[in-house]
């Protein structure tokens, strides 16, 4: 019988919100527990497992020494370190309150991300079998609109000229929130497409005040990623 892939899911800093969008996935999660050897999962145990792993989960930001030293153990101990979420992909809401936080991509080598506020457990549970394949998956460069209903009944927010990030964040939420008529905030960071960015804010400026756009980009700490050169 081959064995089985030691996974662990951390938490740093966090409000463990990721770790329940894994547990919400029910049946699946069962599947994970017999597919995988589950050696830590921060949310429901309380001593880690001090051995290596081959692929990581982390959730949350670097805040404290104890999130750093957490960070690069793990770093050091697993074959495939993820970064899980929007606090660990893009700096999250504590950017927002202390821009000295970083995506964990800036202090530590980052094989893959996973956003999102919470992260799609679906898109969890996909890639995490890709890794267990020993491929390391990409999300397609689309942006939100891609997946909104209100854009193809044509409600969309800009077209009312609403605010909403939308346009230029990258797609695999299945556009939850415009499903249920709230504007997207950006929890996935944006597409790498500087054209689509540049004319969406440039559109952004004609419709918004200047605090209100600051306000919708720091939501999640994109400021970094959205206006650099």
């Amino acid at each position: 019988m081959p064995k089985k892939q030691k996974l662990a899911i951390i938490a740093l800093s966090s409000c463990e919100g990721c770790q329940f969008a894994i547990l919400d996935l029910g049946k699946k999660f069962l599947k994970i527990l017999r597919d995988f050897e589950l050696v830590e999962f921060s949310l429901i145990e309380d001593e880690p497992d001090l051995s290596k792993y081959d692929i990581c989960l982390v959730e949350g930001s670097v805040i404290t020494k104890e999130d750093d030293k957490k960070l690069r153990s793990a770093r050091k101990k697993s074959k495939i370190l993820v970064s899980l979420g929007a606090c660990a992909c893009v700096g999250g809401v504590p950017e927002r309150i202390n821009p000295k936080i970083r995506p964990l991509k800036e202090l530590v080598k980052i094989d893959l991300e996973i956003p999102g506020c919470p992260p799609n457990n679906k898109e969890i549970f996909k890639m995490l079998y890709e890794l267990k394949l020993g491929k390391i998956p990409k999300i397609p460069q689309k942006p939100v609109c891609s997946e909104c209903p209100l854009l193809r009944q044509g409600k969309c927010f800009l077209l009312q000229k609403k605010l909403c990030l939308g346009s230029i964040t990258l797609a695999g939420c299945e556009a939850i929130c415009l499903k249920s008529n709230y504007r997207c905030e950006g929890c996935r960071g944006p597409i790498k497409n500087k054209e689509i960015i540049k004319n969406t804010l440039k559109f952004f400026n004609k419709i918004a005040t200047k605090k209100e756009i600051t306000h919708l980009i720091q939501k999640f700490g994109l400021e970094q990623e959205i206006y650099e050169d």
